[in-house]
């Protein structure tokens, strides 16, 4: 089914967009922030509804008697065990993808040196706010004070990085949209998405992005929490992002040191100078970015018990924690040459001077802490069942996370198995982010696509909803709650994302079934939209075309420069010569739905 296309000429008809648009989502805010009357259980439909929200990215016509035949509980097993599910769909569309599919070294040999290019054109978080004005989207108080406060996260400008680059270096940003689409294992993919902003980095690299995202966070999804925070901190990515490659025993000491220091094996120390005047150049001494966000938002807490002097212990014992090799694409090496030897005493425990060991030693304490156990469970309930975690559960999965040593499969289980994971109140009572926004969106209609449709588009809809894919500049990543999503501009531009999808009217070969999304959106309860609302909306998409600029945030602001795709000769959509007057109803019914307050909901 394609829309007619018709040549724009003049019209005596002017409709006000703003108008329009009010009459079609006034209720919304009221509708988003009210809690419908709840029966005192859920049906049978909605519990699988509610597994499908939450431990993926929405149904798909047929999951939910899927679901049902499986059993609720089978089904959340399954999804605890992704290395047991299939998903030849998915293994269709990713053939021929390289990025997504390859180890550190492999994307190293496949395109340059990425962590030596992030090195070279360092620019932080701090310097991109100030020059911009503004601090990033979805960026809280908490997020823009820190980016004033402290200058850190080594990020790639973006101008540079897009020289000479191939349309297949955004293979990664594109199989995530393939993964979370048409992956059986959804589960995985929530954590992967989850994960990522907890343990959050920017390179504007892709490369980087994929090694840390598929070898780092994807393989430690589901495993032990330890394993998991140790690998990120080993990776290039966070160690050049947060600086602490750069973090030193005090200038004096390491000058004192290379008088009788002879490199590795056996490297001549003038040429070995010479190779590393990068880091010299750039070192200063002690660097306590990352050792702040370790105990802050990667385990303990703001409110986690530690204390200045411990941050400052933390950074020491960190020290040496670099990387080598910068010319061939920068790998992990601790350097005994950069150490602060000496006993750290972190939070009343002494750390006894071992080099590489203090840190691993430290990671341990933090990663098996009560503190740790809590904010961790807190962010996992949070995701998962309510904006305002509900005590309860907290406490069962934090429990939990202590019993089997912070064992992440044992800790979701625990929340999902709780009595009240299943409460009325909590059934759609989750806003989904842009990304859960588009995705959700794709699987409700089982929409088919080609690769062209991915960079250009889904990367390009989320960012305009606020989210930019792996692009979050401060390391607290997305937030999870509804404030942050809900907003006037961003019911817009999921209403014209879904009037895109419904009209099959994005490029690269989309194609949808109506008729099933339809039959889904009965299933599902969704309100069918009335005669006055398909003949509103049709109307607001023709006045859009004649007065663009009616819009709110029609157009991407300034500070959408940034985004890695732009500049990639992205198709833009070319709305003005659709004839949405002669749209079937259905389509408008569908967009309506996909565009509505209850769609938003999860």
């Amino acid at each position: 089914m394609r829309v007619k296309i018709r040549r724009r000429g003049p019209t005596d008809r002017c409709v006000a967009p703003l108008i329009v648009l009010a009459t079609l989502v006034a209720w919304a805010p009221a509708h988003l922030s009210s809690q419908d009357s709840a029966p005192n259980s859920l049906t049978e439909d909605q519990r699988a509804i509610h597994v499908l929200n939450r431990l993926g990215f929405g149904p798909r016509p047929g999951d939910i008697d899927r679901v049902l035949e499986m059993g609720l509980e089978a089904y959340i097993e399954q999804q605890l065990h992704p290395e047991d599910i299939e998903s030849p769909r998915l293994a269709k569309k990713l053939q021929g993808y390289e990025s997504p599919l390859h180890s550190w070294d492999a994307l190293v040999e496949l395109d340059r040196p990425a962590v030596a290019r992030a090195v070279r054109l360092r620019q932080s978080v701090q310097m991109r706010a100030e020059a911009r004005g503004t601090p990033p989207v979805g960026a809280d108080v908490t997020s823009a004070e820190r980016m004033r406060d402290h200058v850190r996260n080594s990020i790639i400008p973006m101008d540079v990085t897009r020289v000479e680059r191939r349309y297949e270096d955004f293979q990664y940003l594109a199989s995530l949209f393939w993964r979370a689409t048409y992956s059986e294992a959804q589960l995985e993919e929530i954590l992967v998405d989850f994960w990522f902003n907890h343990f959050n980095i920017t390179s504007g690299d892709p490369y980087i992005h994929a090694d840390y995202g598929e070898n780092v966070i994807r393989r430690h999804a589901l495993g032990r929490f330890e394993d998991l925070l140790v690998a990120t901190a080993l990776h290039p990515g966070m160690l050049v992002y947060l600086d602490n490659w750069l973090s030193t025993a005090p200038e004096e000491v390491v000058e004192a040191r290379m008088a009788s220091w002879e490199p590795p094996g056996g490297e001549n120390k003038v040429l070995w100078r010479r190779r590393s005047a990068e880091f010299l150049e750039q070192t200063a001494g002690l660097n306590e970015n990352y050792a702040r966000e370790l105990m802050e938002l990667h385990t303990l807490g703001v409110d986690g018990g530690y204390t200045q002097a411990d941050v400052q212990e933390v950074a020491k014992a960190l020290t040496g924690w670099t990387l080598s090799g910068l010319r061939e694409g920068g790998r992990f090496e601790f350097s005994p040459l950069f150490h602060a030897e000496g006993d750290k005493i972190v939070m009343g425990e002494v750390i006894p001077s071992g080099g590489i060991d203090e840190g691993l030693r430290i990671m341990r304490m933090l990663a098996r802490h009560p503190s740790t156990a809590h904010f961790v469970s807190t962010k996992l309930v949070r995701r998962f069942v309510a904006d305002d975690p509900p005590a309860d559960i907290v406490e069962a999965a934090a429990e939990r996370f202590l019993e089997t040593d912070g064992d992440i499969r044992e800790v979701l289980r625990a929340i999902f198995l709780h009595p009240d994971f299943f409460s009325p109140k909590y059934y759609r009572a989750k806003i989904k982010k842009p990304i859960e926004s588009v995705v959700s969106a794709l699987r409700a209609v089982d929409a088919d696509f080609d690769n062209a449709f991915l960079g250009p588009n889904f990367q390009r809809v989320s960012r305009d909803m606020g989210e930019r894919i792996r692009n979050h500049e401060t390391p607290d990543g997305y937030p999870d709650v509804a404030s942050a999503w809900v907003s006037t501009n961003g019911i817009f531009k999921r209403l014209t994302f879904a009037m895109d999808v419904a009209s099959e009217t994005l490029r690269g070969g989309l194609e949808v079934d109506l008729d099933r999304a339809r039959e889904l959106f009965r299933r599902a309860e969704f309100p069918e939209p009335t005669p006055a609302m398909v003949r509103d909306a049709r109307a607001f998409f023709e006045a859009m075309k004649e007065d663009p600029a009616g819009s709110p945030g029609m157009m991407a602001s300034d500070e959408m420069a940034s985004e890695p795709t732009r500049g990639m000769g992205e198709p833009e959509i070319d709305r003005s010569e659709i004839d949405y007057e002669s749209l079937e109803a259905k389509v408008v019914a569908v967009a309506l739905v996909l565009g509505s307050p209850d769609f938003m909901k999860r």
